[in-house]
């Protein structure tokens, strides 16, 4: 059968009827369609196959099946379909990978070369991916191929007016909201990427500025701890934007707040507009280089990967990274010194010491994901954190990145350990201090002498790009107890920053 597109490691063509029981394997798992209405019983998955069937003769399209270049075996199906997606039929791209095949990338490398095939062989100059907001796997592979977040802004309108009857409990709450995506209704604990914006009127001059240029001045008590402010994604200034009045509505006027959230969410980080662009260049034959830097600064995108398995030749399987949010600092130093080894009255050899870092993380709060799965505390039947005295650690690769006048600098320490932090606090007086925790970390190399990686102006931008989507392994590593031989000048056998 004919192979519609091929990738690095698998092939997608036309799905036919013989494709039953592969496809059941897929679409029959609860887990994987836990955001779809319904689990597909028998009946549903031949009808999935005909539609298939009928789009590829309709629209020269459709979901294809997704197999393995190696063997042939269909592990799922991606591909293009019209969808009725905020009130219009647009392209979507969507896929299924079979639960034993997921977590090696299938999923995106099917996705990206998808939209690839779309933009190469349809008018389509824009694609969609319509998945629930908790859907956060889907939503991770979807912006890992370049589509970006849309209507994903919780406005609470008029906010000069919002008034609670317990103002730190909902302090609490979206705190916690901003900082983890996740709530609790009742037992249940959901999660979100919704951000939060401010929408409201504030007292306003003769000519219609705000007297106070403090907006933040004018909001409820509620909304005035700096903690909870700064987790905000913006204030709409309210005034700029006529009443929607009875009037208005007979006239056909509204504020259309899908679109409104939409452009939102493209304004969000500028990055993503950069990473778009730089998409669009590569999907017109242009690769867009990365500018070199100048200085760094900022610590920001903090994640973790738990080593989940090592290799018989000592080669780690990482989890799927994590983000660690409240990142303040990291102060990490270098171990190991290089050692002179002398002959013929002169440095003969120089022996390269690499023994990793050793250094601080500082965080504004330990998360309990953090503190389960690396520091090895338990949570109990009742949701209670609990520390024990023969608690195990596990190993981790930890990624972030600093700011860079050009691009940000990304970074991955591959084999960390942290000891769990100290516990600290004091009363509060006139004034509040926020309180931060601090982890100690000591980075060691891998068996192979791997220690740490990081991007710069020469990275591709596809591993740029992906770079928290999984961790980044070289293609080839260096062994770190090199060293040069040296005619009356030192030089050391491996780089350092």
């Amino acid at each position: 059968m004919e192979k519609i597109i091929r990738t690095e490691r698998l092939f997608l063509r036309e799905m036919n009827n013989d494709d039953f029981d592969a496809l059941y394997r897929v679409l029959a798992d609860k887990n994987i369609m836990r955001h779809y209405p319904y689990t597909f019983d028998e009946a549903r998955v031949h009808k999935w196959i005909e539609t298939n069937i009928e789009r590829y003769r309709v629209f020269g399209f459709g979901l294809w099946a997704v197999c393995l270049k190696d063997t042939g075996e269909l592990i799922g199906d991606c591909g293009l379909t019209m969808q009725n997606i905020g009130g219009f039929i647009r392209p979507e791209i969507g896929y299924h990978i079979r639960a034993d095949q997921q977590r090696y990338g299938y999923a995106r490398e099917a996705a990206s070369a998808v939209r690839d095939w779309v933009f190469a062989h349809t008018t389509f100059r824009i694609v969609y991916s319509y998945m629930r907001t908790e859907n956060i796997p889907s939503a991770k592979t979807a912006e890992s191929i370049g589509i970006i977040p849309s209507y994903e802004f919780v406005s609470l309108d008029e906010v000069k007016t919002i008034s609670f009857d317990n103002p730190e409990e909902i302090q609490g709450a979206l705190k916690n909201y901003m900082e983890q995506g996740s709530f609790t209704v009742g037992k249940s604990k959901l999660t979100s990427l919704a951000g939060m914006i401010l929408l409201g009127n504030i007292d306003l001059d003769m000519n219609r500025r705000p007297i106070n240029n403090h907006y933040f001045e004018e909001l409820p008590e509620a909304f005035q701890d700096h903690a909870l402010i700064d987790r905000f994604h913006g204030f709409i200034e309210g005034w700029y934007l006529p009443r929607i009045s009875e009037d208005l509505k007979l006239n056909g006027y509204s504020l259309n707040v899908e679109y409104f959230s939409e452009i939102l969410s493209y304004s969000r980080k500028l990055y993503r507009e950069r990473e778009a662009l730089r998409g669009a260049l590569r999907n017109g034959g242009i690769t867009m280089a990365l500018q070199k830097n100048k200085v760094k600064f900022g610590l920001n995108k903090v994640h973790w990967a738990k080593i989940t398995a090592w290799s018989d030749d000592g080669v780690p399987t990482f989890a799927t990274p994590v983000r660690l949010p409240g990142a303040v600092s990291l102060s990490i130093d270098a171990n190991g010194e290089n050692e002179n080894f002398y002959a013929d009255n002169s440095v003969y050899y120089v022996i390269n010491n690499n023994a990793g870092y050793d250094g601080d993380l500082e965080v504004a709060l330990i998360t309990t994901d953090f503190a389960t799965a690396i520091l090895g505390e338990q949570l109990d039947a009742k949701g209670v954190l609990v520390e024990r005295n023969d608690a195990e650690t596990s190993q981790f690769a930890l990624m972030f990145e600093f700011d860079g006048d050009k691009n940000h600098i990304r970074h991955v320490l591959y084999c960390c350990s942290a000891s769990r932090p100290a516990t600290e606090g004091e009363t509060t007086e006139e004034s509040k201090s926020v309180k931060t925790e601090k982890l100690s970390l000591k980075a060691s190399a891998l068996p192979n002498g791997l220690v740490k990686s990081k991007t710069c102006e020469s990275t591709d931008p596809t591993t740029y790009d992906n770079w928290y989507n999984a961790v980044y392994m070289p293609t080839a590593a260096t062994n770190n107890s090199t060293g040069t031989r040296s005619a009356g000048t030192t030089k050391s056998g491996s780089a350092t920053e």
